[in-house]
């Protein structure tokens, strides 16, 4: 192998282990969201539930402090079907639902921005492997272009003789060509099918 296929193999192998380890590190970032993104599942699942059982909680003390409303007037004997007995348990009632909804309103905002944090953890996630995957793939093959360019020149000399007559080219130009280029590409091609064959 000649010393200029040589140094263009041992380039194009550099550059192919520094594609690879750009898109090992993408592949690791990429990991590191999709945990977070489970993560912020995981965290919205807890919000939702730690809400339900407050709402459960509220509920339950609405109830405790209707029910000694109705024992505390029924023990002065005092009717609870209208008067200042309903009117209080009504007030009573009004303030509970208030907190269950602050409650809800909370556990719905919460839930959303964790689950928020998830979607865009997973997009970022896709984006980042999916560029890296496409520099992975065509930044090897233009390089491998390049290179192609710079080590395998124009080795074609075409001389023809001009006709007389008509000023166009003689039916037998003389073609000098060099070494073939695909037989020399081939030992590059098996070279890369090596490197990528990760």
């Amino acid at each position: 192998m000649d010393p200029m296929t040589m140094m263009m193999l041992m380039k194009m192998a550099g550059q192919a282990m520094s594609l690879v380890g750009e898109y090992k590190e993408a592949k690791a970032q990429s990991r590191q969201l999709e945990y977070q993104a489970h993560v912020a599942q995981i965290d919205a699942q807890n919000i939702e539930r730690a809400g339900n059982l407050e709402e459960g909680r509220v509920q339950t003390a609405a109830r405790g402090m209707l029910a000694r409303q109705v024992a505390i007037a029924a023990a002065a004997g005092r009717d609870i079907s209208g008067g200042s007995p309903l009117a209080l348990m009504e007030a009573t009632e009004r303030e509970f639902v208030m907190d269950e909804q602050i409650v809800n309103y909370n556990k719905n905002m919460a839930v959303g921005r964790k689950n928020a944090e998830a979607i865009l953890a997973y997009g970022t996630s896709r984006s980042i492997m999916a560029a890296a995957k496409n520099k992975l793939m065509f930044g090897g093959l233009m390089a491998a272009g390049k290179q192609g360019e710079k080590s395998f020149p124009q080795t074609t000399k075409v001389t023809a003789e001009t006709s007389e007559t008509s000023g166009h080219l003689g039916s037998g130009p003389k073609q000098n060509y060099g070494p073939s280029p695909f037989a020399r590409a081939g030992a590059s091609d098996a070279h890369l099918r090596g490197v990528y064959g990760y």
